[in-house]
């Protein structure tokens, strides 16, 4: 809820018009499968649990960027902390 353009559902209509995700949230094995990745291992051998958050719509924003995007996700970021 932190981050209302991601918590909306469809942060990237204009990129995937067609994507959406409740309250800003996917399963990334029914986005993307990654069978037999680092996460696997690390879960199954180690009890580690990892998750990968998707801070934005571009995989490599431009670094003049990188202030909206930490400005957009700090509060997300520190509720998530926090909870954690």
């Amino acid at each position: 809820q932190e981050n209302t353009k991601m918590y909306q559902g469809s942060p990237c209509k204009d990129m995937y018009p067609t994507e959406y995700f409740p309250h800003g949230i996917t399963n990334g094995a029914q986005w993307y499968n990654v069978p037999g990745g680092m996460q696997d291992w690390n879960y199954l051998h180690t009890n580690c649990f990892e998750v990968t958050i998707e801070l934005g719509c571009v995989k490599y924003p431009k670094a003049e960027e990188l202030p909206k995007y930490w400005e957009q996700n700090r509060r997300s970021l520190l509720q998530f902390m926090k909870q954690v």
